[in-house]
């Protein structure tokens, strides 16, 4: 997708109100330093015992994964979209921590904030902005959020 984002492309395709009981989406947003994890997250996506959900991941970095890429080809229920963009604090010298003495913490940005400055990065996304992405493209009107390198117990969505 070369890092470009348009609704109208990469938005929810059908509608989820025929659907008999209430989808869950889960999503999880994710990046090329990421990979290793995929596995582990469908993993846990799959073993959940509550039937009626999709899994909804959004990946940025110069490369697709290709655990996703196949798993979203073989499994209806996996929503998966890259983008060829850098996430934001990887290029982000303003999120550097310049000072944690254990009681405080001081990053570049504060520093910026207290002298009146505003600070918005100049590329890349954020996580934020990943998981609104995920949410939007998401069919359920239930949205869960998995951590790609966090195991979930196979009654976690039923019980959530």
């Amino acid at each position: 997708s070369l890092g470009v984002y348009d609704p109208r492309n990469d938005g929810t395709k059908g509608d989820a109100s025929g659907i008999p009981g209430t989808r869950v989406s889960v999503i999880c947003p994710t990046s090329e330093k990421r990979h290793a994890f995929h596995p582990l997250l469908y993993q846990s996506f799959t073993s959940q015992s509550y039937e009626e959900k999709e899994l909804v991941v959004v990946d940025t970095g110069s490369r697709p994964s290709s655990f996703f890429l196949a798993k979203a080809a073989e499994d209806s229920r996996v929503i998966y979209r890259h983008f060829h963009v850098d996430d934001s604090r990887e290029n982000d010298p303003m999120s550097a921590v310049i000072l944690n003495d254990g009681f405080n913490m001081l990053t570049g940005e504060d520093v910026k904030k207290r002298r009146g400055l505003s600070f918005k990065p100049t590329s890349g996304w954020s996580l934020g902005f990943k998981r609104n992405l995920c949410c939007h493209l998401a069919h359920g009107p239930i949205i869960a959020h998995f951590d790609d390198d966090d195991l979930y117990a196979s009654c976690y969505l039923q019980h959530m």
